[in-house]
């Protein structure tokens, strides 16, 4: 129950957050919105507020901001006139509304972070204790190791490689440390570690906190939110130029719902400030997803509104027709062969599963 009411809360704040944008920009721009939905399929629950139909709905998979006269043929709906047509809006308003929904997946990381260095303070990262037989004794960890970075981005708080060990899912991590006065690379591989009295396991290097925890103030902690962000950023562009040079295989680094829920459940095992710190990172993938140029993201849409702008006419509408359902397709594989990876990791786990039903 409570991995399940994590997964739905954490989906539900990514997706909120992303048609919030969508949704709060066209209505700055003064855009028509006909629908704003969480979730797809048959209603569960609804209410309409001026011209604005606002549901849940029973699929909570997605959402969607419906807007009026999304294409120019579009009849406009009853009490609505052309001014507050999207497809009638100068490219760059369409863009501005397209955007936002990204963007906004990066303000909610932002506040996240920046909620949790307030809030709860930034706890050094000084190891005070290493577990006999773990991962880190194995790795070289000492007592009074100071961790300053992870795969080389910088680290600040402990809760920055409690959330690392997380998203590991048991591969290995290289650790930077200060020891005396040098830096130390180790190489540390966490180990799933069974919670007792359940069948779930979570990963762990076997390493205890220094109770050393530093106030952060409003600013201090908004500018370390950002710089979060930032080397989240910079991680990701480097694991998409390991992933297209070969480094790291596709089949390792692509992953499904079934590896979004595994990570949410041990996030959620481990406390709400890992879980936060996933919500976050989960964010800033989504925001960065939905950026690239496929026609069926929001991505896509920008490059058609850029290319109207740069040729000052649309692209022509059978050319969008076509790249967008080549745009499905491809995204559609993509789910498929990652919820394919996402049964082959845990092949074992689901055949035992199914043996205890019979």
């Amino acid at each position: 129950m409570q991995t399940t009411i994590a997964i739905i809360f954490v989906l539900g704040a990514l997706i909120f957050f992303h048609e919030l944008g969508h949704f709060l920009a066209a209505r700055f721009l003064k855009i028509g919105v006909r629908t704003f939905s969480l979730g797809f399929g048959p209603k569960l629950l609804g209410l309409t507020r001026g011209q604005t139909t606002y549901k849940l709905a029973v699929l909570p998979l997605g959402g969607y901001v419906q807007l009026v006269g999304e294409r120019k043929e579009e009849d406009l709906p009853e009490g609505f006139t052309k001014s507050q047509s999207f497809a009638l809006r100068p490219a760059w308003q369409r863009m501005i509304v397209v955007v936002a929904g990204p963007l906004f997946n990066f303000l909610l990381a932002w506040v996240i972070f920046w909620g949790i260095f307030v809030f709860g303070g930034m706890d050094l990262p000084r190891i005070d204790e290493v577990t006999d037989d773990s991962p880190a004794l194995e790795a070289g960890l000492q007592a009074g190791d100071v961790i300053t970075a992870i795969d080389g981005s910088q680290v600040v708080d402990w809760r920055e490689l409690q959330y690392a060990i997380l998203l590991s899912n048991g591969e290995e991590i290289v650790l930077t440390v200060e020891r005396g006065q040098e830096n130390v690379d180790l190489l540390v591989t966490p180990e799933a570690t069974p919670i007792p009295d359940t069948d779930e396991s979570i990963f762990l290097i076997g390493v205890g906190l220094s109770p050393e925890n530093q106030d952060v103030g409003l600013i201090e902690g908004a500018w370390y939110g950002g710089v979060r962000i930032w080397h989240e950023l910079k991680n990701i562009g480097k694991g998409f130029a390991k992933l297209f040079s070969g480094e790291i295989p596709v089949k390792k680094a692509l992953g499904g719902p079934i590896l979004i829920g595994q990570m949410v459940s041990h996030g959620a095992d481990q406390g709400m400030g890992p879980l936060l710190f996933l919500t976050a990172f989960i964010s800033i993938n989504l925001g960065l997803l939905n950026l690239l140029p496929i026609p069926v993201l929001d991505g896509g849409h920008l490059l058609f509104f850029f290319l109207e702008t740069v040729f000052r006419r649309p692209v022509n509408q059978r050319v969008q027709e076509i790249t967008t359902q080549v745009g499905l397709v491809l995204l559609l594989g993509l789910m498929v062969f990652a919820t394919y990876n996402d049964i082959d990791r845990n092949w074992q786990n689901i055949s035992e599963w199914f043996s205890g039903l019979f």
